[in-house]
């Protein structure tokens, strides 16, 4: 069980801070609920989830060197581009929903890469594998920032600085 004032991560939401724990009956039946707010949204929306996380939304950010060491492993990972754009949606939404952190950096060095190789082309990077990489940099760059202590811009630097390191 997490503490009032705990930050953690949200799978779906990302970076949030407990600001209560207590009972509410939301769905007819009362149980305890985590009162949060997201860190890095803009808007005052309050996230409710009940204590018994059964989903497994909720996890303690990663330290320093857990994020380094996952960094590491998202490059062993091997997420290849799918040719097929009904298959790339489903099988890259999934890894947006179950995927590990390290998944997550294997998925945005997947799409950045054909991004970039279709940009040198001239032709364009379609909009549903935009929005992907978009959510899955937003939440690798919310908990590495947070954890980090670094802008959310300079993730990306950051990542490609712990790269570099291993490949000296």
């Amino acid at each position: 069980m997490y503490e009032v004032g705990k930050v953690v991560l949200h799978k779906i939401n990302g970076v949030c801070r407990i600001e209560d724990i207590r009972e509410e009956n939301l769905t007819g039946e009362s149980q305890m609920y985590y009162v949060m707010h997201p860190i890095f949204e803009k808007s005052s929306s309050i996230l409710y989830l009940p204590i018994e996380d059964r989903g497994g939304l909720l996890r303690a950010l990663y330290t320093p060197s857990e994020i380094d060491h996952v960094i590491l492993k998202g490059e062993d990972e091997k997420i290849e581009w799918i040719d097929n754009n009904n298959l790339r949606k489903t099988t890259y939404t999934e890894l947006l929903r179950k995927g590990t952190t390290s998944q997550l950096v294997a998925l945005i060095r997947c799409l950045t890469t054909r991004k970039t190789e279709l940009e040198e082309q001239g032709k364009k990077f379609s909009v549903t594998d935009d929005r992907i990489l978009s959510e899955a940099r937003n939440r690798v760059d919310q908990e590495f920032a947070y954890s980090l202590n670094i802008d959310r811009e300079n993730v990306p630097n950051y990542v490609l600085d712990i790269i570099a390191k291993r490949e000296k």
